[in-house]
Order: C-alpha cells, then sequence, then structure tokens
C-alpha cells in the first residue's frame, strides 16, 4: 500500500541466491617457534609456524615449508592442524638454520 492507501494490483516476487563472501585478504604468519632471532635453540628442535587464517593444507608441503642450513635445504616431515604446520626434521639442524614459507 502507498501513502495514499493504494494496493499493489498484484504480487511482486523475486529470486535470488546469495554466495560465499570472497577473502581477499592474504594469510600471514603469527608466530614461529623457534621464535625469530632465538639463540641456543637445540638441533633437534620442531619447527612450527602459526598463520593468521586456516590454510589449504595441501599447500602446506616439504616443498613449500623449508628449512635450511644457509645453502641445502634439510629434510623433514611436515604435517599441518588447525592454524599451525610443523616441521620435523630428519637430521639435527646445524648452525644457522634458516624457515621459508612459500
Amino acid at each position: 500500500m502507498d501513502v495514499a492507501g493504494n494496493l499493489m494490483t498484484t504480487d511482486y516476487i523475486w529470486t535470488f541466491t546469495t554466495g560465499a563472501m570472497v577473502d581477499t585478504t592474504p594469510p600471514t604468519v603469527l608466530a614461529t617457534s623457534p621464535v625469530n632471532g632465538a639463540t641456543g635453540v637445540s638441533v633437534n628442535s620442531v619447527i612450527t609456524a602459526t598463520f593468521s587464517e586456516a590454510m589449504n593444507a595441501g599447500s602446506i608441503t616439504p616443498s613449500t615449508f623449508l628449512v635450511s642450513d644457509g645453502s641445502t635445504n634439510i629434510g623433514g616431515a611436515v604435517t599441518y592442524s588447525g592454524t599451525t604446520a610443523t616441521f620435523t626434521p630428519s637430521v639435527p639442524l646445524a648452525y644457522p638454520p634458516r624457515t621459508r614459507q612459500q
């Protein structure tokens, strides 16, 4: 009904579909263990990175979660749960290890 009291002569019906909102915010690393610049870290340490949001678990692999001794990548197993990736080296870490997520 409009303000003058006139009724609509027919119903007006329409349909639409909602979709998921598009996430355009890139993830970041919120925390690492050991922390950046840590000293005295055990050569048997497990290395973790906690992300700002859930990641595609298939994108976190030994080919993308890299640990190196400065010139050579160190082999190991990578697991992912929740928002945390964990790298367990297959050999003791050497000084100075470096971690990089691609």
